[in-house]
């Protein structure tokens, strides 16, 4: 078909899909345009540009497309939960977890939707409506491993550690090499004072995904609880040389660095981590 002169019909916005669903987005993207331009009221003609928009790292775009297909029709579980994805990248979970919380609200069998408002909850340090999300997207779908992980940080964060190790040994049973199921199991054995085997855990969960800075911090909360502050403070350190941008990572850092005598060095951190946060609240404000 030529796409160029097709007509703006749905005959022309299916040959559109088909050919972005083909692999082909390039090709897709001016019948999409066309619709756009054309405000003929063509929802999947905003939210299918919005994903070769995001895909491009045009964010801002994404979104201006997304709220104009909501603002055409409100019922769209699949846009709020895009925008909430996007929100929560952003760093602003109140809007990441409003538009989340609207995709499950107009899709209750949304599972993909209800395990990340999960770890959005977890984030927000609201375990008991984390733990609700996550057994509620593992009803939809029993083996989805990001649920199980969600469950399990949930119940131990509840001081459920019996429950929350059982729920870790389950997600490492779907997925055995899992630096993230070896992670969550660290934590717990963390929480339950059995240092040794979360170092364990945590050290072979970093072995395969070494740049993950979660993975790094709960790592170095183990060394700090056995006492091995310099050991911690290496880990952080490393950490932070490959995330110059994780807040989180420095305000650790600075905390054992400080523990450890190293003042100086925990000043320098310490700064680094309020000017990342000013840079946040900048970036949210504007």
């Amino acid at each position: 078909m030529d796409a160029a002169a097709g007509a703006l019909d749905t005959a022309l916005l299916q040959w559109a899909i088909d050919r972005h669903l083909a692999g082909h987005p390039a090709e897709a993207e001016p019948v999409y345009e066309r619709f756009v331009a054309a405000g003929l009221g063509f929802t999947a003609a905003y939210t299918n540009l919005a994903a070769i928009e995001l895909a491009r790292g045009r964010g801002d775009r994404a979104i201006a497309l997304w709220q104009s297909a909501l603002r055409i029709e409100e019922n769209l579980p699949d846009c709020w939960y895009d925008l909430g994805n996007e929100w929560r990248r952003r760093g602003d979970t109140s809007a990441a977890r409003r538009h989340l919380e609207r995709a499950v609200e107009l899709r209750p069998g949304f599972a993909d939707a209800r395990c990340n408002l999960s770890s959005l909850l977890i984030a927000l340090a609201d375990a008991d409506a984390a733990l609700i999300q996550a057994e509620a997207a593992l009803k939809l779908r029993p083996d989805f491993l990001e649920a199980v992980i969600n469950r399990t940080t949930a119940l131990r964060l509840l001081g459920r550690v019996e429950e929350a190790e059982a729920s870790a040994r389950h997600a490492l049973e779907l997925a055995p090499s899992s630096p993230l199921a070896m992670g969550a199991l660290g934590s717990v054995l963390r929480e339950q004072g059995r240092l040794t085997d979360a170092e364990q855990a945590l050290r072979q969960a970093l072995a395969a995904d070494p740049l993950s800075p979660e993975l790094s911090i709960n790592l170095a909360l183990v060394l700090q609880k056995q006492g091995r502050l310099d050991d911690g403070v290496a880990v952080l350190a490393a950490a932070t040389a490959q995330h110059r941008d994780r807040g989180d990572l420095f305000s650790q850092l600075g905390q054992l660095q400080f523990l450890a005598g190293r003042y100086l060095e925990a000043m320098e951190a310490y700064r680094r981590q309020a000017t990342l946060q000013d840079r946040k609240s900048t970036r949210l404000n504007s």
